[in-house]
């Protein structure tokens, strides 16, 4: 599989399950891991990502946002999903608030 150059414009596609959220919002718990799993919108659906996911919604942020918060976002392609894609870094809580705030649905979770 061919690795793919990951432009600022590009969207994150990220699976939310009901637990993280409240108040209709994605909270920070889902943008805490280190390496965080994410889809690169342009290589995948929204269909796709959720495959599998019944109970989750679907949220994207976009890459600059995650770049300038001190993350490096890279395609990390699966046999499974090559749309596959990690935020890497370190996330401290506040890192991760912003994340989740600047998260935008692109399908609200069943009960979220």
């Amino acid at each position: 599989m061919e690795i793919q150059e990951i432009a600022d414009a590009d969207d994150l596609y990220r699976r939310i399950h009901p637990s993280q959220v409240k108040e209709g919002r994605p909270t920070s718990a889902a943008f805490r891991a280190k390496e965080l799993s994410v889809d690169l919108a342009r290589l995948t659906t929204v269909l796709q990502c959720l495959s599998g996911y019944a109970l989750h919604g679907l949220a994207s942020i976009t890459t600059a946002h995650a770049r300038s918060l001190g993350q490096d976002v890279i395609h990390d392609p699966l046999e499974a999903n090559p749309a596959h894609a990690l935020v890497k870094g370190t996330k401290t809580c506040s890192t991760a608030k912003k994340l989740a705030r600047s998260a935008k649905w692109e399908v609200l979770p069943p009960n979220g």
